[in-house]
């Protein structure tokens, strides 16, 4: 779906605002952060994000339901830590 250069600089990528989006496939920014912002929803597709960093802010919510492409869920975090 999106993708960011794996060799390049820091920068991040920004989904926002109140958007309802059916997404099926990757978010590559293996250097990069992604910002999941507002009321964006993502609920729905067989969605993988791959980042450095992913932030949460407001009522962002997004789906990795891909049982139905014949994709096994990616198991949820064991622990996770707040930094600031």
């Amino acid at each position: 779906l999106f993708y960011g250069d794996r060799t390049g600089m820091s920068a991040s990528s920004t989904f926002n605002g109140t958007a309802d989006s059916l997404l099926t496939g990757a978010i590559y920014f293996p250097k990069q952060q992604v910002n999941y912002l507002g009321n964006f929803s993502g609920n729905g597709g067989c969605t993988r994000v791959v980042a450095n960093t992913i932030q949460w802010s407001g009522n962002s919510t997004i789906s990795q339901d891909c049982s139905s492409l014949g994709v096994p869920n990616i198991p949820a975090a064991r622990s996770v830590a707040l930094s600031e």
